[in-house]
């Protein structure tokens, strides 16, 4: 199972997550690690078009 910390709220969240998360690719788990970071960051100011679907 890869890791780290910002991923480790999804990894407690379920098996599915979880499965899905092994699933991916090297490449995609990274990317996946990367925008779950801008989120633990920046989740109360981020502009388009990261936020456009959020009803707030």
């Amino acid at each position: 199972m890869r890791g780290c910390a910002r991923m480790r709220p999804w990894l407690n969240s379920g098996f599915k997550v979880r499965d899905w998360l092994d699933s991916l690719s090297d490449s995609d788990y990274k990317r996946v690690d990367e925008v779950c970071g801008m989120l633990a960051e920046k989740a109360t100011s981020l502009d388009g078009p990261w936020s456009d679907h959020l009803d707030v």
